[in-house]
């Protein structure tokens, strides 16, 4: 499912929690290319290409 926003969003979060954080942003700034992406979704990923995730 490579055109899956949230399949996309959560296997950013794994690669992250992996330690593999270019990864990680690579995959969360691909959700924000498709057009499904929901502005919510938009704003909290925007946040994890910045922050990352937050207590990890």
């Amino acid at each position: 499912m490579p055109d899956d926003p949230i399949v996309n969003d959560h296997y950013g979060d794994i690669l992250w929690k992996l330690n593999r954080k270019i990864q990680a942003r690579y995959f969360w700034n691909n959700v924000l290319t498709f057009d499904e992406t929901e502005e919510d979704m938009r704003e909290k990923i925007n946040i994890k290409v910045i922050e990352g995730l937050k207590n990890s």
